[in-house]
């Protein structure tokens, strides 16, 4: 298993990735998917082919979308800081495309699972 991130790292990731997307819905998304990055669960892949304090999908990892591959191409499905920084991108770019709506973001994020 890979190290686990703390809350304040995963506050760093997101103000560098999405500083235009709310911190508040950057910890919703990320608490509820990993409680911060504390659940060690997270840090390996789940059946949906998930993973990472974000539950990022991954082809790699046997999901039917490649979100990781397609916010973080050349990074590595199994380091902690990657799959975040993936998940963090995703959550920004949903959110941009929602227009600042939530029900907008919640359905494009939890909804139909499609990358960009």
């Amino acid at each position: 298993m890979a190290n686990q991130l703390t809350p304040a790292q995963l506050g760093q990731i997101a103000a560098v990735y999405a500083p235009n997307t709310p911190i508040e819905l950057i910890g919703a998304v990320l608490r509820t998917e990993s409680g911060y990055g504390t659940n060690a669960a997270a840090y390996t892949k789940n059946s949906a082919g998930a993973i990472g304090p974000g539950q990022i999908l991954s082809k790699q990892l046997g999901a039917k979308y490649g979100n990781f591959e397609a916010y973080f191409p050349d990074g590595d499905v199994n380091n902690p800081n990657h799959t975040t920084v993936a998940a963090v991108r995703k959550i920004a770019d949903d959110w941009g495309k929602s227009g600042g709506s939530l029900l907008g973001f919640s359905k494009r994020y939890f909804g139909s699972g499609t990358t960009a």
